[in-house]
């Protein structure tokens, strides 16, 4: 990965870890991890707005899971419960966009 690339990639993840932190639910943060997936996939020539790679949908899939999982576990404490779904989200959604730019990066 080219520093440009790797400058490309931290800006995209960025805004999108910003998105999912504020919002915090499961269907905006799938949207937001496929909008950040599509971005990632321009900054190394790839066009995936059609088909994306089925290993990445799996990841969005997998992330959302544990999502909802988290809400259920933490989201009955008051203030808390909030702060942890929210910062899990934006710390998903990070690992998500690194893990689609290293895939990226390997084709």
């Amino acid at each position: 990965m080219t520093s440009y690339e790797k400058q490309q990639c931290d800006k995209i993840i960025s805004e999108a870890k910003i998105k999912a932190g504020i919002k915090g639910s499961n269907l905006s943060l799938a949207t937001i991890m496929t909008n950040m997936i599509i971005k990632i996939g321009y900054v190394f020539g790839y066009d995936v707005s059609q088909n994306m790679p089925s290993d990445l949908k799996a990841e969005i899939f997998a992330y959302s899971v544990g999502s909802t999982a988290n809400k259920v576990l933490t989201g009955w404490i008051p203030f808390v419960g909030k702060a942890v779904n929210h910062s899990s989200a934006a710390l998903c959604t990070e690992e998500v966009g690194w893990n689609a730019a290293k895939y990226f990066d390997s084709l």
